[in-house]
């Protein structure tokens, strides 16, 4: 398809390259990316409609998850949570330039995404080039025959290409005369700051960048995005090379093994705590130890599923039963080895309470057995390709609960919670948490029964007090944030509250060395170290 007019489109890209630069050039991260976002998705869509090219329905669903993720972005704090809204919000734009017209992202396969977002780079890196060498409309065309033609017109495209040209062989080479003429450098100085105009030749350069691979982006989604190939839905993307009996051996040595390894769990972790003094480990040290391992295992077995599915050979439906009736029996094994390692974190919490990686691991496990399940029934049905959306729907789950759940939220409230029993409570861990965790500090430190439990969250409200008024002086509107709003507003109206607790600066140039005064003794607002797990 034909692009009515390429100056618009390049226009629009360079505009959206200066807002990037506004909005994250030195600034921190907040309500700037959904912006952003936004701006990118609105363009996106009014380009097309001016261009004739109209969406297909499930391209709103992608354009909507994209800037709702985007949106947690400046609601949720907690960097993972961030790293995965980032993440989904990407992956949806990509989609959605990939199939904009087509809609058939739900029908992708791996190879399929694959293949698509390479298409998608190759184009965000040539496009921009295409467009600009673009042929512009013609004076005779529109029916406007007798019009004569501009005569000595120069092309503003041809200028802003000869600039780009210019702009950096011209930099380069007057940093060579800087450096070899400490005169001519001063002259120099006299009519340019040099370090405003190297910041400012960056970020020029920054806005071409950006500026030219949105242009590509935005040229195929509304060029191409209509292509309804799918690779290996009438015949396989390559044929299938490993024999049966190869693929056979290796499911079943592997099944082996984990049935011996399920064994083992049930007589320990399924038999009770009292079984489990082995080799000098106590059932908290036995829990401790391995449970990452285990999800890896969980993680490669599912790889080594879907790679022996693409390349066995299975020239019979007897073969076929048998293939999948092995990939099943893998796949249910796997489910109990990753119960297990569920049990042994769920043992380690109960133990030494929740971080973050805990926490994560938790949820991420779940979601990791939900895959597992629906790749159990796209093997009976069978419909091997839906894996790729399958997977993708599994990280939009997980980032849907990271959000809910507010980890660091979750964090606090599970740690106080463990001094009902007696536990201690690390309050100074809650100082490494986002604000995310601050209003569930205050309610914990309202509600309460435990005296100590309360001066210790009393502590780690004034620390975090001291820390959000620190860095609200280098606040820019850039990096709004509700998270961070909330806390401080709701740490303020609760200062009548914490008047037992008075922050005390031992060097106010180092916010480790801070204090807080207690009616139980002075506690410290941060740690010197911490054990690692």
């Amino acid at each position: 398809m034909s692009i009515k007019n390429a100056s618009r489109i390049l226009w629009t890209s360079v505009i959206l390259g200066l807002v990037f630069d506004l909005l994250f050039w030195n600034k921190p991260l907040g309500i700037s990316y959904f912006i952003f976002v936004l701006t990118v998705t609105m363009a996106g869509f009014i380009l097309s409609w001016l261009e004739d090219v109209k969406p297909n329905l499930f391209s709103w669903l992608l354009a909507i998850m994209g800037v709702v993720f985007s949106a947690m972005t400046f609601i949720r704090q907690e960097p993972f949570t961030n790293f995965i809204n980032i993440l989904l919000s990407l992956i949806c734009l990509a989609l959605l330039a990939l199939t904009f017209s087509s809609g058939l992202w739900l029908k992708y396969s791996v190879a399929d995404m694959i293949t698509g977002f390479f298409r998608l780079a190759g184009s965000a890196l040539a496009g921009g080039s295409g467009l600009l060498a673009a042929p512009r409309p013609s004076p005779h065309q529109d029916g406007v025959e007798n019009q004569p033609a501009p005569k000595n017109r120069v092309s503003i495209w041809a200028v802003v290409r000869g600039l780009l040209l210019a702009f950096p062989i011209v930099l380069f080479l007057a940093l060579l005369l800087v450096s070899a003429d400490p005169v001519f450098s001063k002259e120099l100085e006299k009519i340019l700051n040099l370090e405003k105009f190297l910041e400012y030749a960056v970020r020029l350069v920054m806005v071409g960048i950006i500026g030219y691979l949105l242009s590509g982006i935005y040229l195929y989604a509304i060029s191409k995005s209509q292509r309804s190939d799918l690779i290996g839905l009438k015949k396989p993307w390559f044929s299938a090379f490993l024999g049966f009996t190869e693929s056979s051996i290796v499911l079943v040595g592997v099944n082996l093994l984990f049935a011996f390894f399920v064994t083992v769990q049930f007589q320990y972790f399924f038999g009770g705590q009292d079984n489990i003094v082995v080799d000098g480990y106590t059932y908290a040290e036995y829990a401790r130890k391995g449970f990452g391992e285990l999800v890896w295992v969980a993680i490669l077995s599912l790889m080594l599923f879907l790679g022996l599915s693409a390349v066995t050979r299975r020239d019979s439906a007897q073969k076929q039963r048998w293939f999948s009736t092995f990939c099943l029996v893998l796949v249910c094994l796997v489910g109990v080895i990753l119960v297990s390692s569920f049990i042994r974190l769920s043992l380690l919490e109960d133990a030494y309470g929740f971080t973050r990686l805990r926490a994560y691991s938790h949820v991420f496990m779940v979601w990791l057995g939900i895959l597992l399940a629906v790749v159990m029934v796209l093997e009976i049905v069978p419909y091997r390709r839906g894996f790729a959306m399958a997977a993708f729907f599994t990280l939009v789950g997980l980032g849907l609960t990271l959000n809910i759940m507010n980890i660091d939220s979750f964090i606090v409230r599970s740690n106080v919670a463990r001094t009902e029993s007696g536990k201690e409570l690390d309050y100074q861990y809650f100082q490494e948490l986002s604000t995310d965790s601050v209003l569930q500090t205050l309610e914990e430190f309202r509600t309460t029964e435990n005296d100590e439990t309360k001066h210790l969250l009393g502590v780690a409200l004034v620390c975090r007090t001291r820390m959000l008024e620190d860095q609200l002086q280098k606040w820019q509107w850039q990096g709004y944030h509700v998270s961070f709003n909330s806390a401080l507003i709701s740490l303020r109206d609760a200062k009548p509250e914490l008047t037992d607790y008075r922050l005390v600066e031992e060097d106010a140039k180092f916010k480790w060395s801070y204090s807080v005064m207690t009616p139980i003794g002075q506690k410290d607002c941060y740690k010197s170290y911490r054990d690692i797990d």
